[in-house]
């Protein structure tokens, strides 16, 4: 589950970067990625956090 976590989160990120990266990125689309690039922060410091 942790792991399953932390790829989707990077995932995310990836995809995120690419479309900062991209010339002409419209508001909407970053809207559509940061809001599940934002849960999966939420997961990955849960996890962390519980890691200690």
């Amino acid at each position: 589950m942790e792991e399953e976590r932390l790829r989707l989160a990077n995932e995310f990120l990836v995809e995120v970067e690419k479309l900062l990266d991209r010339e002409g990125a419209e508001p909407e689309e970053l809207h559509l990625l940061v809001r599940p690039l934002a849960a999966a922060l939420r997961d990955v410091l849960r996890v962390a956090a519980s890691a200690g």
